[in-house]
């Protein structure tokens, strides 16, 4: 899509549809907000979000699926639009589905599935334009991070009931619990508390405005002689 191509005036879901399908080849949207090890953190730089940040979640753009990864880079994706219809697919018809096959093994050794189920989810700060504030690209693959995707999801959906065009505030947050399996330990998992509700008219990604053009007179260089072009003659019609 280009930026000339026209959405609806007072349109948020149109606008931000034709958005994402602008800048999904990458699925980030702004900067890449991670959670590990109980803490979020932004960009490459891995600059700390300190838990309490209060943030605006756009489920309109809730992407979901799997990608694969190979040597630390994601070489195939199958993900789409929950609002759109998209159901994760069965990870058993993606492939790979030997160990033995040619799955990469991680520092401990262990052979690590290449496809990893994935969860994008696009945030604002709180009271700030989509367009004027920063925003951030929630992803994961762990179980807690999905877990905590839905239940943010399934708050949303019974609160869209009653007020549509509505998204959820939300509070970063952490909560812990210890792993059945003994040797993992102290399990973090994120957490997003929703404080409150926000039109979505605030989350309206809007599409940039098509440069005027201004009619300039072509001089002719010094010394150049210029000739009238000479008139069409109208075509005979039998």
């Amino acid at each position: 899509m280009s930026n000339q191509e026209l959405v609806p005036a007072g349109d948020p879901d149109a606008a931000l549809e034709a958005y994402l399908r602008e800048n999904r080849p990458n699925n980030i949207v702004g900067t890449l907000l991670k959670f590990s090890k109980g803490r979020f953190a932004a960009g490459e730089d891995a600059a700390p979000v300190p838990l309490g940040t209060k943030l605006v979640a756009n489920l309109n753009m809730l992407l979901v699926g799997y990608h694969k990864w190979h040597d630390g880079y994601p070489v195939a994706q199958e993900m789409g639009l929950v609002l759109e219809g998209f159901v994760t697919p069965d990870r058993k018809t993606l492939g790979d589905n030997e160990e033995d096959g040619g799955w990469e093994k991680d520092a401990n050794g262990i052979a690590r599935d290449p496809w990893q189920q994935t969860n994008y989810l696009v945030l604002k700060p709180e009271g700030q334009l989509a367009d004027e504030g920063e925003l951030f690209t929630f992803s994961t693959s762990s179980k807690g991070g999905r877990s905590a995707v839905g239940e943010l999801c399934n708050a949303w959906v019974k609160h869209r009931r009653m007020v549509p065009d509505e998204l959820p505030v939300v509070e970063l947050g952490c909560r812990s619990y210890k792993h059945r399996d003994r040797t993992l330990g102290i399990i973090d998992v994120p957490v997003f508390k929703v404080i409150a509700w926000e039109n979505q008219s605030l989350f309206e990604i809007k599409p940039n405005k098509p440069a005027e053009k201004k009619l300039i007179e072509s001089k002719p260089k010094s010394g150049m002689r210029t000739k009238p072009m000479p008139a069409r003659k109208p075509a005979r019609i039998s």
